[in-house]
């Protein structure tokens, strides 16, 4: 005749937690099976399953502790006895999300200590991120059961979990302890607030990854756009000297730019060297500023219908930042990145209207541990078309859009030019997505020829 009920709850997530009871019984059964010093922490299904196999009607578990499953069935035809305190705690697997609510409504048949000594018992979670802070017992009231022999009581079980905030125990490496360093002093919140909304480790580690703090050459990316964003100038014979000045707005990025150069038509090949500087502000999970100083050089050979030209740059940048780990040093900010780009665009005039191009472009750059690089090979066309004024001027409107291997670029250009007073103007507006964003340039500049 069964005489105790010993319940065994699991929960789970996504603010609903689910509850695995086992009907647990002490029968008087002829065999029975009793498992002690049992290594590690088993899983109670197997252990059940195992019994049920050899015949056993009754198990006695005297292992610390037992892991049991979202999903397990709720009863067994083999009775699980608990004795004293031997029964010292549960790991649970399945937690998933925190909070509190109605966990189980249990019904046990007369109460006895075992029900005291197994709610005593300790509740663990085995998912790092997720903690047992709380489990709240609330008896009902009392009935008699049909045949008057045995008591029947109603129990509710509240289960409060809660987010693991404690990154060097989630992490368990120099990562987790530079979180909490950093929380510490107030530094890196939208990072911090971005990791404590994570709900599983694959989502904080995707997070990681595209956090510039752990990865410092992902600061390097504006870099790389702006030698992207870089213009040929169509200089006439002889030299011209020329300056810019550029907005780039988009994906968290404002960025202003003056740039200056020079160029020189000798024939069928052109020369030039250029100049920039550029701040640059950085808003989004990660923030900084960066002022950039760069220079380069560029030629460009021009056969009738065919062109080839190529540029080569280097660029030095200051970034202001917040905390960015540093395996060597823990710590660091404000670091010093160095990168160059190098691009090559060849193009085919098949009438002096349309222009198919292909171009290449290679960056590459160093910030204090990590080299961040990129390639890319795109192709397209560049439409053009020119017109005289009354006045003398000449306007050249010019359209051109690139399909690479991991962006797609394209804008419209208006030069001016005005011999009579040797300065020519431009305008143009151009626009580049990829992976991270849409980004946007505005440009207006002007030469002068001599």
């Amino acid at each position: 005749m069964c005489k105790d009920i010993i319940p065994i709850i699991e929960f789970m997530g996504k603010r609903l937690f689910t509850v695995i009871l086992l009907s647990l019984f002490v029968c008087d059964y002829a065999f029975a099976c009793s498992l002690s010093d049992v290594s590690g922490c088993p899983n109670f299904m197997d252990l059940v399953s195992d019994a049920i196999a050899r015949g056993d009607t009754s198990l006695t578990i005297t292992n610390p502790f037992v892991r049991v499953n979202v999903g397990d069935a709720t009863s067994f035809p083999v009775s699980i006895q608990q004795y004293g305190a031997t029964l010292t705690g549960f790991i649970v697997h399945g937690i998933e999300s925190s909070g509190r609510m109605n966990a189980l409504s249990l019904t046990h048949y007369n109460s006895s200590s075992q029900m005291n000594n197994l709610w005593n018992s300790g509740f663990e979670s085995d998912n790092v991120l997720f903690k047992i802070v709380n489990v709240e017992v609330s008896r009902g009231a009392s009935e008699w059961i049909n045949d008057n022999t045995r008591w029947r009581n109603t129990y509710t079980f509240f289960i409060t979990t809660t987010r693991r905030t404690e990154y060097r125990i989630i992490l368990n490496d120099d990562r987790g302890y530079f979180l909490d360093a950093v929380r510490r002093v107030g530094a890196n919140r939208n990072l911090l607030h971005k990791l404590d909304s994570a709900q599983s480790m694959s989502e904080i580690n995707k997070i990681m990854a595209r956090s510039v703090v752990f990865n410092p050459g992902l600061m390097l990316r504006p870099v790389k756009l702006l030698s992207q964003f870089k213009n040929s100038v169509h200089a006439p014979n002889g030299l011209d000297v020329g300056a810019s000045t550029t907005g780039i707005f988009g994906g968290g990025l404002h960025a202003g730019v003056l740039s200056g150069h020079a160029d020189k038509k000798l024939g069928a090949l052109r020369l030039g060297v250029f100049v920039h500087a550029s701040e640059m502000q950085y808003r989004g999970m990660d923030n900084f500023n960066a002022t950039v100083f760069g220079a380069g050089v560029n030629a460009k050979l021009d056969m009738d219908r065919f062109y080839v030209s190529g540029r080569l740059g280097i660029d030095y940048t200051e970034f202001q930042t917040e905390f960015i780990f540093c395996p060597k040093n823990f710590a660091t900010y404000n670091p010093i990145g160095i990168s160059g780009h190098a691009e090559i665009i060849a193009g085919y005039r098949l009438n002096r209207f349309i222009t198919p191009m292909v171009r290449a472009h290679k960056f590459y750059g160093r910030i204090l541990y990590e080299e961040y690089q990129m390639a890319s090979v795109s192709s397209g066309a560049r439409a053009s078309h020119n017109v005289r004024t009354s006045s003398n001027i000449e306007k050249t409107y010019s359209a051109y859009f690139l399909m690479g291997t991991n962006y797609t670029q394209g804008g419209i250009r208006i030069d001016a030019v005005m011999p009579r007073d040797d300065i020519s103007a431009f305008g143009s507006i151009n626009r580049i997505s990829n992976s991270v964003g849409n980004f946007n340039k505005v440009q207006m500049g002007f030469r002068y020829l001599f």
